[in-house]
């Protein structure tokens, strides 16, 4: 896997990290390994904003999915991606959930 790192600020203040696996020959879905916005920042939006940018620079490159997995019990962000529109796969890797977007065609500019 090959990763891409981004930092994310909100206000000239960093306030998030978020770790991807580029798409390869070998690993053909982009993979969030993490994203993690610091607790002083969450409920702030910042992480759907982040995730929103991600998608929109993967859309650019091509991409038409992104998966994420965590491992089930309290605490998961589980509610965070459903409603950002990731569905189950139902797939276990290494006894984390795997989830999947489908992401839409980006939009034609001018419109």
């Amino acid at each position: 896997m090959v990763p891409r790192l981004y930092g994310v600020a909100a206000d000239s203040e960093p306030v998030a990290f978020m770790m991807i696996a580029e798409v390869t020959p070998a690993h053909p879905e982009a993979y969030s390994w993490r994203l993690l916005v610091d607790r002083r920042h969450q409920r702030r939006g910042v992480g759907h904003r982040a995730l929103d940018q991600l998608c929109d620079s993967l859309r650019a490159e091509g991409c038409t999915t992104l998966v994420i997995s965590w491992v089930p019990g309290p605490g998961t962000p589980a509610q965070f991606y459903w409603k950002y529109g990731f569905l189950e796969t139902g797939e276990m890797v290494d006894g984390e959930t795997l989830v999947r977007l489908q992401m839409r065609a980006s939009k034609p500019s001018g419109d």
